[in-house]
């Protein structure tokens, strides 16, 4: 079997500034993963998120700065502060063994009211260099989104009684607004998330649940994805 990749990160960073009127109205700040290597699948890798940078650039370029300025000239016009808005971006390793590295990376819009904290993850397979799928973390479990949906379902319940604020149809939502992509991978195990405001309000933040590794009743993850200390069910 071929060696897997390794993983030297010197992380992409990155600041601009609009203007409007040169006055400043929009900060960008992003923090990307990046290594260091020759490997092919490396370099793979790097473009996928010197992509994911391109694409943040764009987005505060094309949409956030006209409304920034906008809303600074409103603000301006009304003899109130304005607000300097940003856009930030930074990545955080969650797992990173022998063949797998899984990481996250958190966005943050502030436009002068209430934060927009959107959430990214992507597991690598070192060996191949491409992204592991959801999916082949549960090869014996055709219909394992309707339990990891079911989980998180109890979870929420949970918080509801614990106080917290839910949409009235957050069951429906559970379903609607499921994305095979939002997974991560730690040491304790299997994470996945909804968007921000997908099932309740502000202070629910990113809905977030957990399975841990280790559960005799629940499927193996394969063995030669996960290191010796993860070759084991998924709880």
């Amino acid at each position: 079997m071929r060696a897997p990749a390794e993983i030297q990160l010197q992380p992409l960073e990155r600041q601009r500034q609009w203007q409007w009127e040169e006055i400043p109205v929009l900060e960008l700040q992003l923090s990307i993963p990046h290594c260091a290597s020759d490997d092919r699948r490396i370099r793979r890798i790097n473009r996928y998120y010197e992509s994911f940078a391109r694409s943040c650039e764009q987005y505060a370029h094309r949409f956030l700065f006209p409304a920034a300025a906008e809303a600074f000239a409103a603000a301006l016009a009304e003899n109130r502060c304005p607000d300097l808005w940003h856009f930030h971006a930074a990545f955080s390793t969650e797992l990173l063994s022998e063949t797998l590295w899984s990481l996250t990376i958190e966005t943050e819009e502030m436009t002068g009211s209430t934060p927009y904290r959107c959430r990214y993850a992507d597991t690598w397979e070192l060996t191949s260099g491409y992204l592991l799928s959801l999916a082949e973390l549960f090869p014996a479990e055709p219909l394992y989104r309707r339990r990891l949906k079911a989980h998180a379902g109890e979870a929420l319940l949970a918080r509801q009684a614990q106080g917290t604020a839910l949409h009235e149809n957050w069951k429906h939502r559970l379903v609607s607004t499921w994305n095979k992509e939002n997974f991560y991978l730690s040491d304790e195990g299997l994470h996945w998330y909804y968007p921000m405001y997908a099932l309740g309000g502000e202070a629910l933040g990113i809905p977030t649940f957990f399975l841990p590794w280790n559960s005799e009743k629940n499927p193996k993850a394969p063995a030669s994805l996960l290191d010796s200390a993860l070759s084991a069910d998924i709880k």
